[in-house]
């Protein structure tokens, strides 16, 4: 029978899993105040589902952050990305935590969470864009933390095998 160890790989897995559970429920939480919504406020998933109930914040502060040449797409891909890569690796992550590989899959996700908020003016405009982006910064370490395992178990038996 084969013995059940947990590693911290496991550990860190699941810590990745409930991050990015954190981070998909933010998606619903408030984040820009907009004058013509239902609470005064909208969510990122309003507006990346629902930019035309939204154009308020599409006319008012997207305009004055990005100017003229403002496109939606500006805004809704980081999270759009987020949510889509989320999605895919808590299917993944959840099913396999023996397998550390699949810890590329949040670590892009939480990549492309950090790079997004820090280099979106809209994103940045939101009210906790700074959590957003920190879940997605823990999010990250943790996956490169799985990540290393395998390179790690690699190094110490090369070093058992040069004593």
């Amino acid at each position: 029978m084969k013995k059940s160890s947990v590693t911290y790989s496991k550990v860190f897995m699941y810590i990745c899993v409930v991050l990015m559970l954190v981070l998909l429920a933010t998606q619903f939480l408030p984040f820009w105040e907009c004058s013509n919504c239902e609470d005064g406020v909208a969510s990122i998933s309003d507006y990346v589902w629902f930019p035309e109930h939204h154009k308020d914040i599409t006319n008012g502060i997207m305009k004055d952050l990005y100017g003229k040449k403002f496109a939606v797409a500006d805004v809704v891909l980081t999270p759009v990305v987020i949510v889509a890569t989320f999605v895919l690796s808590l299917f993944f992550c959840i099913k396999n935590t023996h397998k550390p590989v699949y810890a590329i899959i949040p670590a892009i996700g939480g990549a492309f969470g950090v790079v997004g908020y820090l280099t979106s003016p809209g994103l940045q405009a939101g009210s906790n864009w700074v959590l957003h982006m920190a879940v997605a910064a823990v999010l990250l370490v943790c996956a490169l933390v799985v990540l290393s395992e395998p390179v790690i178990k690699l190094a110490k038996k090369k070093a058992a095998e040069k004593q």
